[in-house]
């Protein structure tokens, strides 16, 4: 661990995707250092300094951001778009959720602005339905299928394939196989690169459901993946996926984030 001044500066596991874009950083010699405990650190590149704060990256655009994070927005806009969507209920209309419950079972009832699918029900019978705080509460049908994600740091550069596997303690937990290039499905890889195009993000995950009819919906957008899967997946090849974004991050502080789209591959090799 690093002190900043005369203070200790403890990590916390949560800050994992921070603590590689850290290591990356030390690796190319850039000297970084933490700044406190919840992700942010700095580092000196071409004499300047560079703050760094994974959750909130300055390559992404702040709506973008936003409605990746809040489920509604999210929805409503692949809605707008006309993306392949999941059926969805915002309201705080009991009759309204009964309807889409009687439309739609079963449900999962999840946080708006969850996590890591914490907190996340699913609803079989409609005595199971939390009418309680529905302001901060989505409702969205339940899909069984194959879960996949494509990772997107300026364009695709990773595709997993996800199998729930729950522990008691990780309800989330999910056994991640890092999918080699040749076997990524293009329809996937093509929708996630639009989306991130249209949200002007250099960086997101789009996470997909595919079902037993092989129909694909998109199941979440995510603004702040976590990298840690990537690096060390269950299963295939590890993706250093620091590496490409700590480039990224760079080139975004030096030139802004339009510049990408006019970038030579040659040009990376500067950073």
């Amino acid at each position: 661990m690093e002190a900043f001044g005369m203070m200790y500066v403890p990590m916390f596991k949560k800050h994992v995707s921070a603590e590689l874009l850290f290591a990356e950083a030390e690796a190319r010699g850039f000297h970084p250092s933490w700044e406190t405990g919840c992700g942010l650190f700095s580092l000196v590149h071409k004499k300047k300094t560079v703050f760094i704060y994974y959750t909130k990256l300055h390559c992404n655009s702040q709506l973008g951001s936003q409605m990746c994070g809040d489920k509604h927005l999210a929805r409503t806009f692949l809605a707008r778009e006309n993306f392949p969507n999941i059926p969805y209920c915002y309201s705080n209309q009991k009759a309204e959720i009964n309807r889409f419950f009687d439309q739609h079972t079963p449900l999962i009832q999840k946080p708006l602005l969850g996590m890591k699918a914490q907190n996340v029900r699913l609803i079989s019978h409609r005595e199971e339905i939390c009418f309680e705080n529905l302001e901060d509460t989505f409702f969205e049908k339940y899909i069984e299928g194959t879960e996949y994600r494509v990772l997107i740091v300026q364009k695709a550069i990773a595709m997993q394939k996800k199998i729930l596997k729950p522990t008691e303690k990780y309800p989330w937990r999910k056994h991640v196989t890092n999918i080699p290039r040749h076997e990524w499905l293009p329809e996937l890889v093509s929708m996630a690169e639009s989306l991130a195009q249209k949200l002007h993000m250099t960086c997101m995950a789009v996470d997909y459901i595919v079902n037993t009819a092989n129909q694909v919906f998109v199941l979440e957008l995510n603004s702040m993946p976590g990298l840690y899967s990537f690096h060390h997946p269950d299963t295939g090849e590890p993706v250093n996926i620091a590496s490409e974004l700590l480039t990224v991050i760079l080139h975004t502080e030096e030139h802004g984030a339009l510049s990408w789209r006019k970038l030579e591959p040659s040009s990376l090799l500067e950073l």
